[in-house]
């Protein structure tokens, strides 16, 4: 088993989770939060990195389609808010200059989600079967852990305003 999780995060899919996390993270995150607070930035982050795979439920060869359709992409949206909040909070801990933890992140829950989720063995060609009640359990996790750091953090998600030298935002 750990052999096998050592060997998914040096699975070339994996880059397309870095290339992600330069947008999600690198880019789009530090002007979200900017613009409109830690919280509102997530929320909206989370909400358009599940719309950016919204895709992914229409092809045959994904984990999203081995879901069964659309019924669970409520589900699949909880999960990826739960996670951007987690990942927000990573990120903004580590001073903000480290995409590694929005990465380590990343792979760890797609990684987490072939082994746990379904019945994947490397190679195969098929898609893999699909654990739906345990899906709706880890998304409520997901999302409960998400809540206990808003919660915690009092919806600043370990954020800190930099001011200029002028005091200006």
């Amino acid at each position: 088993m750990i052999l096998m999780t050592f060997i998914f995060f040096l699975l070339p899919w994996q880059s397309s989770a870095f290339l992600e996390e330069i947008g999600f993270r690198g880019y789009a995150l530090e002007k979200l939060q900017n613009k409109l607070g830690p919280l509102v930035g997530t929320l909206i982050l989370g909400a358009f990195f599940g719309a950016w795979l919204l895709p992914e439920f229409f092809q045959p060869d994904t984990f999203q389609f081995s879901m069964g359709g659309l019924r669970f992409y409520p589900w699949f949206i909880l999960t990826e808010i739960g996670w951007s909040v987690l990942m927000t909070w990573a990120y903004n801990n580590t001073g903000k200059s480290s995409l590694i933890a929005g990465y380590l992140f990343h792979t760890v829950f797609n990684t987490w989600t072939l082994v746990l989720l379904t019945n994947v063995i490397p190679g195969e060609s098929s898609p893999p079967a699909f654990d739906t009640t345990l899906f709706i359990v880890a998304s409520v996790v997901v999302a409960l852990a998400g809540v206990v750091v808003l919660v915690a953090t009092k919806g600043q998600l370990g954020y800190r305003t930099v001011l200029s030298p002028k005091g200006d935002r």
